[in-house]
């Protein structure tokens, strides 16, 4: 089992911080925190990287360009914790399903998946996109779109480098798979 107790699943709101070079590093209070936060964050950073990208897109040629190539690097980077994140993700889920889980587990994992990691992906997605929506001329906000793709690209947005815990977790989850 993933694990034994979700209980303080609902913390996990913590988990999807946005993905950057001075980004705190976090502390997990137990095992379960950091199931959960492995459970969420590969996929939740996809999804706001994704976001950025596709609104920087209009901004023209030149920021499109390198906002596609920036998310795929990324991604090709971080497929083994996407796959682990989708196997542990569906674990949860399959636990909060279980006649042994209890309400609080149940409604603490859906509330994760379909509130917490949702609305914290768009407001995170928000506070990327307000500065490129405040900043004129147009020529500017392609600037910014591409100087946050190079900033993917440069490292910027590694898993292993802005949560090495949860990086470490994955990476032994796939381990213990492979035994």
């Amino acid at each position: 089992m993933l694990v034994k107790n979700v209980g303080l699943i609902g913390l996990l709101v913590l988990l999807v911080q946005p993905q950057c070079s001075d980004a705190q590093r976090l502390k997990y209070n137990s095992p379960a925190e950091l199931a959960g936060a492995a459970a969420v964050s590969p996929e939740a950073g996809r999804q706001i990287l994704k976001g950025l990208f596709s609104k920087c897109a209009v901004y023209g040629e030149a920021a499109r360009r390198a906002g596609e190539a920036a998310l795929a690097g990324w991604e090709a980077r971080h497929d083994g914790f996407l796959e682990e994140n989708k196997r542990l993700k569906s674990e949860l889920l399959r636990m909060a399903s279980s006649p042994t889980a209890t309400a609080s587990q149940r409604s603490g994992i859906k509330n994760l998946f379909e509130v917490v990691v949702p609305q914290t992906v768009d407001a995170q997605l928000t506070a990327l996109l307000t500065p490129i929506k405040l900043i004129e001329p147009a020529e500017a906000k392609a600037s910014l779109c591409i100087d946050y793709a190079k900033s993917v690209q440069d490292g910027n947005w590694e898993l292993e480098k802005n949560d090495p815990a949860v990086a470490d977790f994955l990476k032994q989850s796939m381990r213990s798979r492979t035994k």
